[in-house]
């Protein structure tokens, strides 16, 4: 068994029962689902209620980039194609990091534009045309 589990669980205790190691692992992985599932959508809900439609779609597409690459590097490594190498998720990671600060620097400049503009527009006098 993981040693990360075993401050938690005792399996010698738990073998009578019939639970493995698997049961366990399904366990946790099942809780710990529950746990980001409550906790993310709160955060997610807020997001669409904002109408933030670059960040939701940022995040996203994140999530399933990082999951590809992680799931190339894993194949890589276990079927000897390739050398399975942190180094490279950890540039991807950058990657992703990165372009997330050019979009929110990108979306910043834009609503101070446009923040701007309609301030410029609401402070501009109407003046009357005299024929």
């Amino acid at each position: 068994m993981n040693p990360l589990f075993e401050w938690a669980v005792n399996p010698a205790k738990l073998a009578p029962l019939g639970f493995t190691d698997a049961h366990i692992h399904f366990g946790a992985g099942f809780l710990a689902i529950i746990a980001f599932y409550f906790f993310f959508r709160p955060i997610i809900r807020w997001l669409i209620d904002l109408d933030w439609k670059k960040a939701l779609t940022f995040l996203t597409v994140s999530g399933i980039y990082l999951f590809i690459t992680t799931w190339i590097e894993l194949y890589q490594g276990l079927t000897g194609t390739g050398n399975m190498e942190w180094r490279d998720l950890a540039n991807s990671t950058l990657a992703m990091i990165s372009f997330g600060i050019f979009l929110f620097i990108s979306h910043l400049i834009s609503s101070i534009i446009n923040y701007m503009k309609t301030r410029k527009k609401k402070t501009v006098p109407q003046q009357n045309a005299r024929v």
